[in-house]
C-alpha cells in the first residue's frame, strides 16, 4: 500500500484519510429521519464506488439545528491516487451536484453555486472582528436605553409625588364624607319616626276606603238590577222590531226581484250570492282626489248581495261615469280563489283539469278574473298557510297575477266599466250555474309540494324591522297622507266648527281613517310603519296648533281610527298615555 504502479511511495505530506460533512437546509427537519439515513448512506457509498475509494465510516448527527452526515474515506485508491486529485479543483462543487442528484427522491436539490450567489468564505479573524463591532453597537444601544430609563424613573418619581398629594386630598375628602354619613344616619332615624306617623294615617284611610267600597257595592247592585230590567225591555223591543223587519223584507224581496228582472241582473245576483260569506260581502271603492288626481282607497264596507243589487244604479253610474272603481274582496279563507288576469288558454286548461270556474269577469280583451271553488268535507275554511299555498299553486299551474296571492286582495266588482284603461272597458260577467265544486281541497293539498307550503309559512311569519318615526313607511304613503289633508281642506268639504273655521282634529281623524282603511287585511307588522308615520304626523300637527300634549292627542286619534276601521293591531292603553 502507498506505492503506485511505478513503485513510488506517497509524499510525506499526503494524508491517509479524507473526511467530509454533508449538510442540509432547515427543510430537512420535515423529512423522516429513517429515510434521510437510508438515502444519505447510499449517496456516500455511491461516491466511494464512483471514485474507487473505501468508505471507512458514516454517522448521522441530529444534535444541531439541522440533521447532517459526517463521513470518512481512505484518501488513496488501489492505484495510489489521492481522492482530492481525482476530484480536481472544483471537487466540492462536483460532490454537491452528485449529492443533489442522489437525494432528489427526498425533495432536496443542491445549493446555489458560488459563482452565481457571490458567497465568500469568512476566516476566523474576520468573523471575530464583525462580532466585536456588533457587540460595540449593542453596548451603545444599551447605554442609550439606560439614559431613557433614567428619564422615565425621574418622571415616575414626579408622578408618585403627585399621587401622594392626591392621596392626602382623598383622605381629607373621606373624613368629610364620614361626617356627612353620620348626619344622614340621624336624618334617616328622624324619617323613620315620621313614617310611623304616616303609616297610622294610611291605615285610617284604608279603613275609610273599605267602608266607601261597601257603599259602592250596594249602589252597583241597584244599577245591575236596573240594567237587567232595561235589557229585558230591550229584548221585547228587539223581538217586535224583528217582526217588522221580516214583514219589510218580504216587501223588499218583491221590489228586489222586480229590479233584477227589469235590468237583467240575474247573473250578477247569482254571482254575488255565490261569493258571499254567510250572506255578507266586502266592497271597497278606489278613486282619485279632485285636485291632485292621486289614487286612494275608501274604507272597506260590509254589505249583502241584496244591498248591492239595491244600490246597483248608483254603483253603475260611479263605475261608468266617474273615476271611481268599485272592488270586491273575498272574505275569510274559504276554498274560493280568484285568478287575476288569466288568459283564455288558462281558462281552457282549468276546464280540462276539472276545475271549471263558476264565474269569469273579462276585465280587458282576453284577460279574465276566474272564480273557482273547491269542496271541504270536515271543515268550512282552510288555514291561512294552506290558503296561501293553494293560491300560489293555482297561479303557478294556470297563470295569473302573482300580486293577487294574498287574502283580502281586491278584484273589480263586475258592474259598469273599468277605468284602468282609456277609454274605459266594460266589465263582462259570465256565470256558469252548472259549475259546482267537484274537487276536494284536502285531496288537492296533498299534491302541493312541501316547498310551496314552507314558502307560504315563511311569508306569513315574516317579521320586519320597524322604525319608530315611521320613516320605513313607503314614500307614496308618506306623500299621500300630506296631500290628502291638503286636498280635503282646499276642497271645502272639511268639517267646520260653529265659528266657521276648519275643525283640524276632525280632519286629522278622517285622513288617518281613509288612508289606513286599505290596510285592514294586512298583518300587524305590516301596519306598524304606517301607524308610526301617522302618529308622527299627528304629533307635528298638534305641535303646530300648540296643543298642550301632542303625544296624548296623537295616540287618542290613532286609537279612534283603530276602533272605527277595526285594524288588526292592539291599541295603546290609557296607562301608556302622557300624564
Amino acid at each position: 500500500r502507498g506505492k503506485n504502479r511505478q513503485h513510488q511511495s506517497w509524499q510525506a505530506n499526503t494524508k491517509p484519510f479524507s473526511s467530509g460533512v454533508l449538510t442540509f437546509s432547515e427543510l430537512a427537519n420535515v423529512v423522516d429521519i429513517n429515510e434521510l439515513w437510508e438515502h444519505g448512506l447510499k449517496a456516500i457509498q455511491a461516491v466511494g464506488e464512483k471514485y474507487k475509494i473505501k468508505v471507512l465510516w458514516v454517522a448521522l448527527h441530529t444534535d444541531e439545528t439541522t440533521p447532517h452526515f459526517h463521513y470518512m474515506f481512505e484518501n488513496l485508491d488501489a492505484a495510489g491516487r489521492t481522492f482530492q486529485s481525482k476530484l480536481g479543483r472544483d471537487g466540492c462543487s462536483k460532490l454537491q451536484s452528485f449529492y443533489g442528484e442522489a437525494l432528489k427522491p427526498l425533495g432536496f436539490r443542491r445549493g446555489i453555486k458560488k459563482k452565481l450567489s457571490g458567497a465568500e468564505h469568512q476566516d476566523v479573524m474576520e468573523s471575530h472582528f464583525i462580532a466585536r463591532e456588533k457587540a460595540k453597537e449593542e453596548v451603545k444601544q444599551l447605554e442609550d436605553d439606560q439614559d431613557i430609563l433614567q428619564e422615565k424613573i425621574g418622571a415616575s418619581t414626579s408622578i408618585l409625588e403627585g399621587l401622594s398629594d392626591k392621596k392626602g386630598a382623598l383622605i381629607r375628602e373621606l373624613e368629610a364624607l364620614e361626617v356627612e354619613r353620620k348626619n344622614l344616619r340621624r336624618s334617616r332615624d328622624e324619617m323613620h319616626r315620621q313614617t310611623a306617623v304616616e303609616k297610622a294615617e294610611t291605615t285610617a284611610l284604608q279603613q275609610e276606603l273599605r267602608k266607601r267600597r261597601d257603599e259602592l257595592k250596594g249602589q252597583l247592585a241597584d244599577i245591575i238590577k236596573s240594567i237587567e230590567a232595561a235589557e229585558k225591555d230591550k229584548s221585547l223591543k228587539e223581538a217586535l222590531a224583528m217582526e217588522v223587519l221580516k214583514e219589510n223584507a218580504q216587501e223588499d224581496e218583491a221590489f228586489l226581484q222586480e229590479k233584477i228582472d227589469r235590468y237583467g241582473l240575474q247573473d250578477l245576483y247569482c254571482f254575488l250570492n255565490r261569493v258571499a260569506h254567510h250572506g255578507r260581502l266586502w266592497v271597497q271603492a278606489q278613486g282619485k282626489t279632485f285636485y291632485t288626481h292621486q289614487e286612494y282607497w275608501d274604507e272597506p264596507k260590509l254589505t249583502t248581495p241584496n244591498e248591492t243589487i239595491s244600490a246597483w244604479r248608483d254603483l253603475f253610474e260611479q263605475n261608468t261615469c266617474s273615476e271611481t272603481d268599485w272592488h270586491l274582496r273575498i272574505l275569510g279563507t274559504r276554498p274560493v280563489f280568484v285568478l287575476d288576469d288569466i288568459d283564455t288558454d288558462g281558462l281552457e286548461k282549468l276546464r280540462r283539469d276539472g276545475l271549471a270556474p263558476f264565474a269569469t269577469v273579462e276585465t280587458s280583451p282576453g284577460c279574465y278574473h276566474a272564480y273557482i271553488e273547491f269542496k271541504l268535507k270536515d271543515r268550512e275554511e282552510l288555514t291561512p298557510i294552506e290558503w296561501n299555498a293553494f293560491n300560489s299553486y293555482l297561479i303557478q299551474q294556470y297563470g295569473g297575477d302573482k300580486g293577487a296571492n294574498a287574502a283580502g286582495h281586491a278584484f273589480r266588482l263586475p258592474i259598469g266599466s273599468s277605468h284602468k284603461y282609456d277609454p274605459p272597458i266594460e266589465l263582462k260577467l259570465q256565470v256558469f250555474e252548472d259549475a259546482e265544486p267537484a274537487v276536494d281541497a284536502d285531496v288537492l293539498l296533498q299534491q302541493i309540494s312541501p316547498q310551496i307550503l314552507e314558502k307560504a309559512e315563511r311569508k306569513l311569519n315574516r317579521r320586519y324591522e320597524i322604525q319608530f318615526d315611521g320613516s320605513d313607511a313607503p314614500d307614496w304613503f308618506q306623500t299621500n297622507w300630506k296631500k290628502r289633508r291638503e286636498d280635503l281642506i282646499r276642497s271645502g268639504r272639511a268639517p267646520v266648527r260653529q265659528n266657521g273655521t276648519v275643525d283640524d282634529s276632525a280632519v286629522d281623524f278622517i285622513v288617518s281613517r281613509d288612508i289606513l282603511s286599505a290596510y285592514k287585511d294586512k298583518r300587524s307588522e305590516r301596519l306598524t310603519p304606517m301607524l308610526n308615520f301617522c302618529h308622527c304626523m299627528l304629533c307635528s300637527e298638534a305641535e303646530l296648533r300648540q296643543k298642550a300634549r301632542p303625544e296624548d292627542y296623537a295616540i287618542r286619534t290613532i286609537n279612534a281610527v283603530i276602533d272605527r276601521v277595526q285594524l288588526p293591531i292592539k291599541k295603546k292603553s290609557e296607562s301608556e298615555l302622557e300624564i
